[in-house]
Parts: C-alpha cells; structure tokens; sequence
C-alpha cells in the first residue's frame, strides 16, 4: 500500500509540474472573469456598492458609480480571457497589478466597509480585499515564469 501512494504521489507531482503554472493562470482568468462578468448584472456583485463608491471618489466625482462598474466590469472581464487564454500576458500582468492596487484603497477611504474596529477587525469586505495578496503574489510569479521563458535577456543569460 505505501509503494502504491508513493507512485501515486510521484504521478502527481509529475502532472503538476507540466501543468501548475497553466492551472494558476487559468484559475486566476477564471477569478476575474466570474468576478468581472457579475458587475455587468445590478445587485449580483457583492463588491457592486464599494466598488462604485470608490470609483467616485477616487475620479472626485466625474465618473458615477454605475459607469465606473460597468468600466470595471470590461476590465475584469478582459483580464480574465487574457490570463485564460493567455494574451498580451505581460501587458495584462501590469493592468492587473495595477487593478489589485486599487482594491487597497477603500482600506483608506472607505474604512467604514473595511473594517469592524479600525484599524484591527477587518469586515466580510475588508477581509475579501486583503485577501488579493495570495492573487498579487500568484500573479507576481506568473510574471516571473513567463516573463523569464520570453525575455530575450533572460534567455540569453540562460545559454552562457
């Protein structure tokens, strides 16, 4: 029995060094894609209210929160089928971090959704934000992985 699950194991880890890079990409396509797609749909995104109202504050105004959701909701959208399908993957890296940038910033201006007790019990929302850390750092590595098998410096570097 032990034989048979260290095989397995084996197997396993095997499959998942062909394909890990491509699952979390895909994941994370799928993330912002699910996401951005139920901004196009009123009451369906629990993020719809913070996320308009952090828009209009952000833009002083000159973009309404309806707008600024159906933007946002493009955004995500177009995120999630360009790490899907992998398109303009360094540009939509950029785009991306620059996305999750901004989902900090009701931390600081919309502390009322954020948190419980300021600055020490996050809420449901405040949670849901800082947990775009594990995206930002699986995002990161994404970067680094793909950016490392395209540059042509890294792939001279590799070769001497």
């Amino acid at each position: 029995m032990r034989t048979f699950l260290i095989r397995w194991e084996f197997k396993l880890i095997k499959w998942l060094e062909e394909r890990a890079w491509s699952l979390l990409r895909v994941s994370i396509g799928l993330i912002y894609l699910v996401f951005g797609v139920l901004k196009f749909f009123p009451q369906y995104s629990p993020a719809e209210e913070l996320a308009g109202q952090t828009i209009q504050l952000i833009t002083f105004g000159l973009i309404n929160p309806d707008l600024g959701l159906v933007m946002l909701a493009v955004i995500e959208s177009a995120i999630g089928l360009c790490f899907i399908f992998c398109l303009r993957f360094r540009l939509v890296i950029w785009v991306t971090l620059w996305h999750m940038a901004c989902t900090f910033i009701p931390l600081i201006v919309l502390p009322q959704f954020a948190f419980t007790t300021a600055p020490i019990s996050f809420s449901i929302v405040g949670q849901y934000i800082f947990k775009n850390l594990i995206i930002i750092c699986a995002v990161l590595l994404l970067y680094a992985h793909y950016g490392r098998r395209r540059n042509p410096l890294a792939i001279s570097a590799e070769r001497q």
